[in-house]
């Protein structure tokens, strides 16, 4: 006889091959079970602890973000002041060296040319002192009281003495008059030019201020995207779990009839009655 007829004729044989296929349906279906949740288990978790880490790295960022933010704002705002103190300079140097170039003038021009004009006056003031102070001497005599320490005329010709160089002192400072002018109005050129690029610098920064924003925002979006797929990862867990111990458990109740089979065939026959 053919084996596998051998085989199949023999109920006990075939009934223990059923109960051993049952037996393995079970074990892969338990196999096949604690496997996959297992696996979707740490994968999940794996996924987790990345998008946490995430999260971390994110917070951090936004921190550092506005850390960035708030120290861009006051240089921003120290700017602000600095440009309009550097604007409110250039017209101070500006004004300084008008108030210079006036002083030289008089200086230089009008109290010299006055004390020229004293100058030329002071010898005939010194004769008409001297006529004054021999007059006084003379009265003297009828009881007038007149000794002077210094007589008049010697006193105007102390102060012509005195007066006599002033005048060219004077417009000596000429022309340290005019380069102190200039540096003032060299210093209001700088101040101009200063300010220039500070408001270059000012409009840089508030730019790098508009991207910090962006970037803020791009995070806190990016965070609320994280969180969702936080959830959205906690919800596909359990359906991953829910549908793997389902697979199981169907693999399972297949080896139901493979198991009823072969006990069947195993089952000792009980021989009809004639």
């Amino acid at each position: 006889m053919n084996p596998v007829a051998s085989f199949v004729a023999d109920d006990l044989r075939l009934g223990r091959a059923f109960i051993a296929i049952g037996v393995f349906g079970l074990a892969i279906a338990l196999l096949i079970g604690t496997v996959g949740v297992v696996v979707v288990i740490r994968l999940s978790g794996s996924m987790e602890r990345s998008l946490a880490a995430a999260t971390s790295a994110l917070e951090s960022v936004d921190g550092t973000v506005e850390l960035a933010a708030t120290t861009i704002g006051t240089m921003s705002g120290s700017l602000d002041t600095v440009v309009a103190v550097t604007d409110r300079a250039e017209e101070a140097l500006h004004d300084a060296a008008g108030i210079v170039d006036e002083s030289g003038t008089v200086v230089t021009t009008d109290v010299p040319d006055g004390l020229d004009a004293v100058l030329a006056a002071l010898p005939a003031i010194e004769r008409v002192a001297a006529v004054v102070d021999g007059t006084l001497r003379a009265l003297s005599f009828v009881g007038v009281g007149y000794d002077p320490e210094t007589p008049f005329d010697e006193a105007v010709a102390d102060l012509e003495t005195a007066l006599g160089d002033l005048p060219g002192r004077l417009r000596a400072q000429e022309q340290p008059l005019a380069d102190l002018a200039e540096v003032f109005r060299g210093f209001g050129t700088s101040s101009v030019l200063i300010a220039r690029d500070l408001e270059m610098v000012q409009s840089q920064v508030d730019d790098a201020l508009l991207l910090l924003d962006e970037f803020a925002s791009t995070t806190g979006e990016a965070a609320v995207l994280i969180a969702n797929i936080q959830d959205d990862l906690a919800m596909l867990r359990v359906l991953l779990l829910g549908a793997v111990v389902l697979l199981a458990a169907v693999l399972a109740a297949l080896q139901v009839v493979p198991l009823a089979l072969g006990y069947r065939l195993t089952r000792p026959q009980t021989a009809d009655a004639p």
